[in-house]
């Protein structure tokens, strides 16, 4: 299973952000285009999460035990005092990052979680269907729903942006995938044995459902 820390990607208060490998793939593949947004701002991409789904969330992953989700719910009134109640409780780390996402970003209908400030990344995230989302997850080790994204998501939802991967993710698209990851990592470091371990999962996944 990957880290899940490597999956924060994200800048915030507290949390240090991951710089992805993902990052050089997505650069290469940028194009100057403009997207543009419907009306409603952020929330015509999917939904803000209420506290029950953020305490749930936080609960299944172990970043609060049942007596701190009683403390919470006590505490906790609104969403938007989440971020810095988990932080007062737990420091930064995982758990203030999950709650942070949680708090600013909004649900995509595919059950991905993400922040609403790269529009151009909601987008992309948007084209994924539930199957890659879950076989995504599966292959991370990881919980998009909370906000843990991770290379393997980002370089999908590009590749189908730009028409390398058409149609859903199927075996087909299994050797670009390897290729990439295997040029872009650095042989013998952790991130690229972890990735390799990932790349294994993925294949089994997407050949038991191209046998069915």
């Amino acid at each position: 299973m990957i880290n899940v820390g490597s999956f924060q990607g994200t800048s915030m208060p507290n949390v240090s952000p991951h710089v992805s490998t993902a990052q050089g793939f997505q650069k290469s593949m940028e194009t100057t285009s403009s997207v543009t947004v419907s009306p409603g701002g952020e929330e015509a991409w999917g939904t803000k999460v209420d506290l029950s789904y953020m305490f749930d969330k936080l609960e299944k992953h172990g970043f609060i035990n049942a007596d701190e989700r009683a403390y919470l719910t006590q505490k906790v009134t609104d969403r938007s005092q989440i971020y810095k109640a988990i932080s007062d409780l737990k420091g930064p780390g995982l758990a203030a990052n999950a709650a942070y996402k949680m708090q600013e970003g909004v649900l995509l209908p595919n059950g991905v979680l993400t922040l609403t400030n790269d529009r151009r990344t909601v987008q992309r995230l948007a084209r994924l269907t539930r199957y890659e989302v879950q076989t995504i997850e599966a292959a991370q080790g990881s919980d998009m729903s909370i906000g843990q994204i991770g290379m393997l998501a980002t370089t999908v939802a590009l590749s189908k942006e730009k028409g390398i991967i058409s149609g859903e993710l199927g075996l087909k698209d299994f050797n670009m995938l390897k290729n990439w990851f295997k040029e872009n990592g650095k042989p013998g470091s952790r991130e690229f044995i972890e990735t390799q371990e990932m790349l294994s999962k993925l294949y089994d996944l997407l050949a038991s459902k191209d046998k069915h």
